[in-house]
């Protein structure tokens, strides 16, 4: 039986709401770290704090038995979000009408906060198997200085449950596409567009001949895309230009799309129109696909018969956007998503949590670790 005051979680999340832990807030999701880090040591448990090179906050990976050289279940979250400094003093935590909102209530405060009371209950009913908890603070940014570690964890682990939000519909996540993103320099020559234009080599038009060979890069039947979602460059209408820069977006549902456009990419590179101009690419972020696999079925029967038994229409969904799902996937591990409570509006400034779904989705995930447990014992 789940041991859970709602009211009680409630308070609790306006607390975390209310502390601003954007991915480059200084000091931001170290204050999350430091509130988790305390509730988990109290339960008895393991906690280590790991700073990489480079990232503005810490990585916290709990264990209930450390000695395992394996975990059953992974539960896995971040503690940053996308908003600024400032943004929970603009619009702090509130509820009404059964719903929550405020930066970050869904994407993920209320997520990390399910996953401590989901492991509270397993400590409390000495659950026989062995979990661990992974919480990051950079998976707004492609868990870039993270995204290592989650893999190593991941690898060890049969089962990885990602708290991110439910879906707007309650749907919880089976797969998601792989994504990268690219950021594209073009170097040319400047000269007077009146004068001696003949003399200049345009970033601009190098810029705009990639982005329309890209659009033979689409096939969306496959789920392969690309976007250029920003390009700019130039000075003067008088000049021609010698900078140009695009970012790129593309997601991807096999690792061969990927490298076919890749190779394609790298073709700019080698070969630009016009041969006076230089391309430079640099790969900012990259998840590689979340694939459904033999084990995943047997985890997502599993949460539909524990649904079932709660009233909780069971419903799952393949999307188009990442988390840090994709990297436990493709490490190998059978990956359940979206199991936190259902929100909308993430990364907006209309982000909502329902807060009459905490408590169910709670149970079911809780009874499905269970449930794994005694699969477990029975081999």
């Amino acid at each position: 039986m789940l041991n859970f005051d709602l009211n009680e979680y409630l308070n609790e999340l306006e607390k975390l709401v209310n502390i601003d832990s954007g991915s480059r807030v200084p000091g931001g999701p170290d204050q999350i770290a430091d509130y988790f880090e305390g509730k988990y040591t109290s339960l008895g448990l393991q906690v280590r704090r790991i700073r990489t090179d480079g990232a503005n906050g810490p990585i916290l990976e709990i264990r209930n038995r450390p000695e395992t050289p394996c975990m059953d279940v992974l539960l896995m979250g971040h503690m940053d979000t996308v908003f600024p400094e400032g943004e929970a003093e603009h619009r702090p935590f509130r509820m009404e009408n059964g719903t929550a909102y405020g930066p970050g209530v869904a994407d993920m405060k209320a997520g990390l906060l399910s996953t401590y009371y989901l492991v509270k209950n397993l400590v409390e009913q000495q659950a026989d198997l062995s979990f661990g908890v992974c919480l990051n603070s950079d998976e707004e940014i492609s868990s870039l200085h993270s995204q290592d570690r989650i893999q190593e964890l991941a690898a060890i682990s049969d089962v990885c449950v990602v708290m991110e939000p439910g879906r707007k519909n309650g749907a919880y996540v089976s797969e998601r596409k792989g994504l990268a993103r690219f950021h594209f320099e073009v170097h040319g020559v400047s000269a007077h567009a009146g004068i001696a234009p003949q003399d200049g080599a345009s970033a601009i038009n190098e810029l705009a001949y990639i982005t329309l060979q890209m659009e033979a890069l689409n096939h969306y039947e496959i789920g392969t895309s690309v976007n250029v979602g920003k390009i700019s460059g130039g000075t003067s209408a008088n000049v021609v230009c010698d900078y140009a820069e695009a970012m790129v977006d593309v997601r991807f549902d096999s690792m061969e799309e990927y490298h076919k456009i890749e190779s394609a990419f790298q073709n700019f590179v080698a070969h630009p129109r016009d041969p006076r101009t230089t391309v430079r690419i640099k790969r900012e972020g990259y998840r590689p696909p979340m694939r459904r696999n033999e084990r995943t079925e047997a985890v997502i029967r599993l949460m539909n018969e524990k649904g079932a038994e709660h009233g909780v229409e069971m419903k799952w969904v393949k999307t188009g956007g990442g988390s840090d799902g994709n990297f436990a996937a493709f490490a190998g591990s059978a990956v359940v998503d979206g199991v936190g409570p259902v929100g909308d509006g993430a990364h907006s400034k209309n982000e909502t949590m329902q807060i009459a779904t905490v408590e169910p989705r709670l149970k079911v995930i809780f009874e499905t670790v269970l449930a794994l447990a005694e699969q477990g014992k029975k081999g």
